[in-house]
C-alpha cells in the first residue's frame, strides 16, 4: 500500500542534506527547460506576480537538489504532518509508503533530494497539460499497487486508474443537512494529520485505515465504497 499527497508551493532549505536522488530522470529535461525561461515567461507559466516569478527564476538558475523533501515542503498539510517530531520508525514507514506528487519530480519519496521550485502539475508544458506528460511514468511505476489518494485532483489526475488501484480519501462536513467536502484549508490540515497517524500506527491495510480517527473524523461506511473512503466528524 502506498500513499500520495500533493506538494506545497512554499519550501525552505533543510539543514540536513540528502544522500539520495529523486526517482525519475525526466526531471533533468524539465529543469533544463525551466532554466531557459525568462521572468516574464514564468509569470505567464505560473500565473503569478513578478516577485514570485523572479524568486523562481533565481532558483532555477542556481538549482541544487540539496534538501530533504519531507522537511523542505512547508504548507499547511506538512505543518500538520510535522515530520520533524516523528520517531525514526514512523519516518521509515513514510519513506516506505509515502510519495509527494510533483510537477517537477513526478513522485518524491520523503528522503529524496529536491531543489526549491515551483511547478504545478496543472500547467501546460511542451504543448500539453503537464499531468499528461507525467501520467505514463507515474502510472507505470505504481502499477499493481493500492494507492491511498490524499492528493488534490490536479495531482491525482496524473495517475491512470486503469493501471493503479486508487482509493481516495474525502473529508466531509455537514451543512444545512447536506454532506459536502471540507473546505480546502481544512482538508489540507486533515490530510497532514492522517498521514501522520498512518505513520504512527504503521497502517498496512484498508481495514486498519478505516479504524482511524483523525481529529474526531471517522469513517462513514454507508457513504464509502471501493474507490472512496469518506470521513466526517463524529
Amino acid at each position: 500500500m502506498k500513499i500520495v499527497i500533493a506538494p506545497s508551493k512554499t519550501m525552505v532549505t533543510t539543514k540536513i542534506k540528502p544522500d539520495r536522488e529523486a526517482l525519475f530522470d525526466y526531471r533533468k529535461e524539465i529543469i533544463k527547460g525551466l532554466k531557459a525561461l525568462s521572468v516574464d515567461d514564468l509569470i505567464t507559466l505560473f500565473d503569478v506576480n513578478q516577485k514570485i516569478a523572479l524568486q523562481n527564476y533565481e532558483r532555477f538558475q542556481n538549482f541544487e537538489e540539496n534538501n530533504i523533501a519531507i522537511f523542505a515542503y512547508t504548507g499547511q498539510q506538512f505543518k500538520h504532518l510535522d515530520a520533524t517530531s516523528l520517531e525514526d520508525k514512523s519516518l521509515t514507514y513514510l519513506d516506505d509508503h509515502l510519495f509527494i506528487m510533483s510537477g517537477l519530480y513526478g513522485l518524491v519519496r520523503p528522503f529524496d533530494g529536491v531543489g526549491l521550485y515551483r511547478l504545478p502539475m496543472g500547467v501546460k508544458w511542451d504543448g500539453t497539460l503537464h499531468k499528461n506528460n507525467w501520467k505514463p511514468i507515474i502510472s507505470n511505476y505504481l502499477e499493481g499497487e493500492v494507492v491511498i489518494n490524499l492528493a488534490s485532483k490536479e495531482y491525482s489526475d496524473a495517475i491512470d486508474t486503469k493501471k493503479v488501484k486508487m482509493i481516495t480519501i474525502d473529508f466531509m462536513v455537514e451543512k444545512n443537512g447536506k454532506m459536502k467536502k471540507a473546505p480546502a484549508m481544512e482538508a489540507k490540515r486533515l490530510r497532514g494529520l492522517m498521514v501522520r497517524k498512518m505513520a504512527e500506527e504503521k497502517i498496512q491495510s484498508i481495514d486498519a485505515l478505516k479504524t482511524l480517527s483523525i481529529d474526531g473524523y471517522g469513517i462513514i461506511e454507508n457513504l464509502s465504497d471501493s474507490n472512496t473512503l469518506k470521513y466526517k466528524r463524529n
